[in-house]
């Protein structure tokens, strides 16, 4: 078990050491390495040096807690789910059901109750070629009709395609 905590330990101990050392002293322009002579220069003016020090150096102190925070809860994450795939794996544990996965049994009694309430919805716009074949596929389900509502969604433009939707609705109306 310390074989894998030893690990863990060695990180966090270190982030906190470069987290508590980049709040405390920070980043000096003396220690800048490889950074050409004339760029130096320009950061060692005063406004290169106010601007570094009330704007860029705050802003870096944040971003850079931030991004050890977050590798901080992506380690702990997949320590998480490693730790319940282990569970899932050693235990043979299996998600429980909670939805109705028998079949309905048939019960006189209730009749069509038992059936749960459907609603088909058909959105249209000036499909003429598909009108018929889409409500007549819709009215045909082999649901009991108290149960089933049929929407036709209807935005057509055209008139024709209008009258015609709504003949087609009028004929599963009366059926």
């Amino acid at each position: 078990m310390t074989l894998f905590l030893k690990p863990l330990i060695i990180f966090l101990h270190d982030s906190w050491l470069a987290l508590l050392s980049l709040l405390n002293y920070g980043w000096s322009s003396e220690e800048a390495a490889g950074v050409p002579k004339r760029l130096q220069a320009s950061i060692k003016t005063t406004w290169g040096r106010q601007l570094r020090s009330s704007l860029m150096v705050p802003l870096f102190k944040c971003l850079v807690a931030f991004c050890l925070i977050i590798s901080l809860l992506v380690f702990i994450e997949g320590v998480y789910m490693n730790l319940v795939v282990l569970y899932v794996k050693l235990f043979k544990r299996k998600p429980e059901k909670v939805y109705k996965w028998k079949p309905m049994q048939e019960d006189i009694e209730l009749g069509d109750e038992s059936y749960p309430m459907v609603l088909v919805q058909i959105p249209m716009y000036n499909e003429k070629e598909v009108l018929k074949l889409s409500i007549g596929a819709a009215c045909r389900l082999t649901w009991p009709l108290d149960r089933l509502i049929v929407q036709v969604l209807d935005d057509s433009t055209d008139e024709t395609i209008k009258e015609l939707v709504n003949n087609e609705c009028a004929k599963w109306e009366s059926n």
